[in-house]
């Protein structure tokens, strides 16, 4: 897997995330997402795949 993308915000602010990290970290069309602050910018994940919740 690549360790970067850049991508540009669409005009109502939306960016896609990579097919290449959907895939990787299973995420699905329809899943809730959380994002985060972080220091460094935002955290993007899967609530329920962290809480072990799958």
């Amino acid at each position: 897997m690549k360790t970067g993308f850049r991508r540009k915000l669409d005009k109502l602010g939306r960016v896609t995330i990579p097919k290449e990290y959907r895939e990787y970290f299973e995420m699905k069309k329809g899943e809730m997402v959380a994002i985060i602050e972080v220091k460094e910018g935002v955290l993007i994940f899967n609530p329920e795949k962290i809480q072990g919740k799958e």
